[in-house]
């Protein structure tokens, strides 16, 4: 008890210094939990988003089919009549992909042109836009397409493709809607189509690149390879854990740069006060009280700068959590499916074992110089040797 007592009147004492070491500790305690919490967010967010928009609960591909290659992509498809019967709208969506030139206003630009069922409900997207009667065909396309190809809503276009048989078609098409979702893989480059519209353009009936299904599905698919969402979303979580580790990275930097501050001002504290350790072990404290000493001291730092931490920190990260982060036009560019807005995520877990680390860290940096204390003399300390 005694000990305690002397440690937080020593720490007290140490007026601006200690101070200044709370301060540091405590916005290196707050920026820990926020790296993390958005780390967490942006990418739980991305992952869950990808999924219901564009995964569902997996896809079945036709054989050979290779989304990273483009140049080949129209040759990847595969008839589905023998499974047509299963495929309801509820439970698969069948989608059907070729390469294709827009014109509009004298511009050209290359993208790819889905077809895909608008009665589905296995994909979170507003499929059901394209069947807006119009006197053209109904293609739809996401803000990001919008905003590249300089398009908008109500734009007549020219689709050119090459069917089955490598003859190139042109039609002209009505963008019937703008979707406005942050998911770029469903957006950037692309332009959908109905499937039978577009079945009918490359005299591909009854064929489909791949096909998205949703829980509801149990049928086997003979020829078609299934992908679970553990493949399709390998490279989000990838990304995640290379960005999860950048920020473990600056953690580690911040909260070494605050131990080093508070080692320095052990090792001060040591030094000057030499008389008051030889006086204490002159007085029957042994060498191990007197360690717990300034490893209590360093346990106060972390606890004083935890509690400052959370007094200010609680509340700006509540707000970021409720209100998010507003990136505006930046987060589109950063080639994510992530929207303008970025919210946090912060858990009772993420403060706890950010407090328990915190606190051990500092406990062993103020450990570290006391141990010099075992080396000391207290007859010649005493004699200002």
């Amino acid at each position: 008890m005694l000990t305690i007592k002397l440690a937080f009147k020593n720490l007290i004492g140490a007026g601006r210094r200690a101070w200044l070491n709370i301060i540091v500790l405590s916005i290196v305690y707050v920026m820990i939990i926020f790296m993390v919490g958005m780390m967490k967010g942006v990418f739980g967010r991305m992952e869950h988003e990808t999924q219901l928009t564009e995964f569902a609960a997996g896809q079945f591909w036709s054989e050979n089919y290779d989304p990273q290659d483009p140049v080949n992509i129209r040759d990847y498809h595969q008839s589905y009549s023998d499974v047509k019967a299963y495929l309801s709208p509820d439970k698969a969506c069948q989608i059907l992909v070729t390469p294709a030139t827009i014109y509009a206003d004298g511009r050209s630009s290359v993208a790819l042109l889905k077809g895909i069922v608008p009665e589905q409900s296995v994909m979170k997207m507003e499929t059901e836009k394209l069947l807006t009667e119009s006197n053209y065909i109904p293609v739809m396309i996401g803000k990001q397409m919008a905003k590249s190809a300089k398009l908008e809503l109500g734009n007549i276009i020219t689709l050119q493709v090459r069917d089955k048989n490598g003859v190139f078609d042109a039609v002209d098409a009505e963008i019937v809607h703008v979707m406005q979702h942050n998911i770029q893989s469903v957006d950037a480059g692309m332009v959908w189509i109905s499937l039978d519209d577009l079945q009918s353009l490359l005299d591909l009936k009854n064929e489909a690149t791949y096909i998205t299904v949703s829980n509801k599905f149990d049928q086997e698919m003979s020829g078609w390879k299934f992908k679970d969402l553990n493949f399709l979303l390998a490279d989000i979580k990838l990304l995640s854990f290379q960005k999860q580790t950048g920020a473990l990275i600056m953690n580690i930097i911040m909260l070494t740069l605050a131990a080093l501050a508070i080692f320095d001002t052990q090792m001060l504290a040591i030094f000057r006060r030499k008389k008051e350790i030889g006086t204490l072990i002159a007085l029957g404290m042994t060498r191990k009280h007197v360690k717990m000493l300034f490893t209590m001291e360093g346990l106060y730092y972390a606890i004083l700068g935890i509690i400052m931490g959370l007094i200010y920190g609680i509340p700006l990260l509540w707000i970021t959590s409720v209100k998010g982060i507003n990136y505006g036009s930046v987060a589109e560019d950063f080639g994510m499916n992530m929207g303008s807005i970025l919210y946090p995520e912060f858990s009772f877990q993420l403060f706890l074992s950010s407090t328990l680390i915190v606190v051990l860290v500092i406990m062993v940096v103020s450990y570290l110089p006391a141990r010099s204390i075992s080396k000391l003399n207290p007859t010649q300390v005493l004699k200002g040797k």
